[in-house]
């Protein structure tokens, strides 16, 4: 083989090599994954009306600038026969799409009406499944009913899509985040008192000590 031809080899195999890492590159930052909450299944706190409590759900993976969504479906996997998203999943509980950022990371904040996820304890907006809270009584609608449901984010609300991604969520009980940190905060604070009334009993008991001695 000639000096010129086995250039051309060597390039042509180094084009070949650097066009398959960029490919395995690009697949694998594609790869879409819920990133908050952490916790799997996430248990949503009720308030005290039994009404969900919104959490921001934010999800990585998506190409710059997609539209992302995300909806609540009921607890069939999409391996499942049958599993579609308009069979699944309640548009009623989907807001609107979410743009991702330079990062591919798309964020649907709580705190933003527009953004956040209409999450919807018992019957569906739409009347396509219920999702309860384990242990009660499901609605007598004759729906399907699940105590594990989840989140679907991806790039199409109507169909089955490469991108997706679900979140199984479970309705908790009625206490919120804050009346949660209110609960501890008042078990630490009787747990102080409880020290300071054995510190002074204890103190009380040493001087009376102290006097029948002298």
């Amino acid at each position: 083989m000639t000096a010129p031809r086995l250039r051309s080899v060597l390039c042509g195999a180094l084009a070949a090599a650097f066009l398959a890492v960029l490919l395995l590159g690009a697949g694998a930052a594609a790869e879409t994954r819920i990133i908050q909450p952490t916790a799997t299944p996430y248990h949503v706190h009720l308030d005290t009306t039994g009404k969900p409590i919104a959490f921001t759900v934010v999800a990585s993976g998506f190409a710059p600038n997609a539209n992302v969504f995300i909806v609540q479906c009921d607890g069939r996997a999409p391996s499942e026969p049958n599993w579609e998203p308009g069979r699944d999943c309640d548009p009623g509980t989907a807001p609107g799409a979410v743009s991702a950022d330079a990062h591919g990371i798309a964020r649907f904040d709580a705190a933003n009406p527009n953004q956040k996820v209409l999450l919807t304890v018992g019957q569906s907006p739409e009347g396509i499944f219920n999702c309860t809270s384990p242990g009660t009584k499901p609605p007598s609608n004759g729906l399907r009913n699940f105590t594990t449901c989840q989140l679907r984010v991806s790039t199409n609300n109507t169909q089955a899509t490469t991108d997706q991604v679900f979140l199984p969520i479970v309705f908790g009980d009625t206490s919120s985040g804050s009346s949660s940190t209110g609960w501890k905060a008042a078990v630490v604070i009787g747990g102080v008192v409880v020290l300071l009334i054995v510190a002074v009993a204890l103190l009380l008991a040493r001087r009376r000590t102290s006097s029948s001695t002298a």
